[in-house]
């Protein structure tokens, strides 16, 4: 738990943090177009200074075209053009997967958010490299419905790329990052 790390854990972590979203893109964040292909879904993650839209598309079962849009203000449902009205429950299902998918591409991006508790936990060597250990967790208040879950970035020490990602939601993953998107 963080309350108990050091300050200069907590400062030195967010140092790195700020390294590698430089090295991945920096202020390339503010103003974001983003489209990649996820599964059976077509994303589309859009920022302008803060003011975020995340589609999803997909064709359903009974080949109807859905569309998932989450913004600062608000989540929708289409189905073939027409809104559809959701309980809570389904529409929190369906906005956490969106903002998830998210999440996990705009990394490290995300991890400048304010709900963001970053320690350095580390240095460790892996496949000849050497890496910073970040354990992320997050404040209840703005962290969201899974608050509670556990990340872990390497982060190389060489050129500030994100490189390996761990989390314990749904179990343990532990996965290597293959496409790595840099502003060198």
């Amino acid at each position: 738990m963080l309350s108990g790390c050091a300050k200069n854990e907590t400062e030195d972590a967010k140092q790195i943090i700020s390294k590698s979203i430089k090295a991945h893109g920096g202020v390339a964040y503010n103003d974001l177009q983003l489209s990649f292909n996820f599964r059976v879904f077509s994303v589309e993650l859009s920022n302008q200074d803060g003011q975020y839209s995340y589609l999803r598309r997909f064709k359903d079962s009974a080949n109807n075209n859905v569309t998932d849009q989450l913004t600062n203000k608000a989540f929708t449902r289409k189905v073939n053009n027409v809104l559809i009205s959701l309980d809570p429950k389904q529409e929190n299902a369906l906005r956490e997967s969106l903002n998830s998918v998210a999440y996990f591409a705009l990394l490290p991006y995300k991890l400048s958010e304010p709900s963001v508790q970053a320690k350095l936990a580390g240095e460790i060597a892996m496949e000849g490299k050497n890496y910073y250990k970040i354990n992320v967790t997050f404040k209840k208040d703005g962290g969201g419905k899974d608050h509670t879950d556990e990340f872990c970035y390497w982060i190389n020490k060489a050129n500030y790329n994100m490189e390996y990602i761990a989390y314990s939601n749904g179990g343990p993953r532990f996965r290597k990052l293959i496409r790595q998107h840099t502003t060198k």
